[in-house]
């Protein structure tokens, strides 16, 4: 799989920052050839984007060239301005290769779904979630929004179905409140910058302990980010920021992430530039 974040397209006709994105896009994806593409959120910074349309179909055909599934969900960018998260939903039909969706729930207009990852003999081996972070919370004294209970209730009762499957992990834009500590515990990688999680724990990580074959979290979000830690046995781990029109001193690039038969995940950044 190969992860990118945090792109921030602005308004097609693009910038100049966001075709040296593009650029590299192609020459990661040609050089990692992987089997799945997921964007982790914040594909557009809505703000400004006043063609939301037109621009997300630009950005569709930046991977409609390749034969390779795609899975997306939206960060706190993406509906700012402009464009609300259930229209996004209905963009998403610019994308020739996007996944099956399974187990779909809305909530909020936040969507939840998994991706079955079947072997050569068609049985199933790994499961892939995506859950929607959402952008900002409605309560006060909250500044980020939060994975819906009603989402983590359903991931609990989805991966009880997938028991067979060994190694399942998920996907969402903003980082889990758990990623403070897990910070203390880092494998590989930097914390450059401070955790900006919700302040809300709607409890996805208690579900990941309960079930074994939940084995790993991959966010976006914090650009200055891209650690992998091991907390409590499980991988919380950023993405590698893969826009030029953000902030962020870390170099470009993306996360690859390896699940292989033997139920292990291997994974690594790689650079644009390298």
């Amino acid at each position: 799989m190969l992860q990118l974040t945090d792109l921030h397209f602005h308004n097609y006709p693009f910038s100049s920052e966001d075709e040296k994105s593009i650029v590299n896009i192609h020459k990661t994806i040609r050089t990692a050839r992987p089997d799945l593409i997921v964007l982790t959120g914040d594909i557009i910074f809505s703000p400004e984007v006043p063609d939301p349309d037109l621009t997300i179909q630009k950005i569709a055909e930046i991977f409609n060239q390749y034969e390779i599934p795609i899975a997306l969900t939206y960060g706190n960018h993406d509906s700012e301005k402009y464009v609300l998260r259930i229209e996004l939903l209905h963009l998403e039909n610019h994308f020739k290769h996007l996944v099956q969706k399974k187990n779909k729930m809305l909530v909020n207009d936040k969507l939840f779904y998994n991706i079955e990852i079947k072997n050569s003999n068609e049985e199933l081996i790994h499961i892939i979630y995506l859950i929607d972070s959402g952008d900002y919370a409605k309560e006060d004294n909250i500044f980020y929004d939060y994975i819906e209970p009603e989402h983590v209730a359903w991931l609990n009762t989805v991966n009880l179905k997938y028991s067979k499957a060994a190694t399942n992990v998920c996907f969402t834009h903003i980082p889990l409140i758990e990623y403070e500590e897990a910070k203390d515990n880092i494998i590989k990688g930097r914390n450059n910058e401070d955790i900006s999680s919700s302040e809300i724990n709607s409890g996805l990580f208690s579900v990941m302990l309960k079930h074994q074959n939940l084995k790993a979290v991959f966010c976006g979000h914090d650009h200055d980010n891209d650690f992998a830690a091991d907390h409590l046995n499980k991988i919380l781990a950023y993405g590698r920021v893969s826009g030029y029109n953000c902030y962020g001193d870390l170099p470009r690039g993306a996360r690859l992430i390896d699940l292989d038969q033997n139920n292990d995940i291997k994974t690594t950044v790689i650079e644009y530039d390298s």
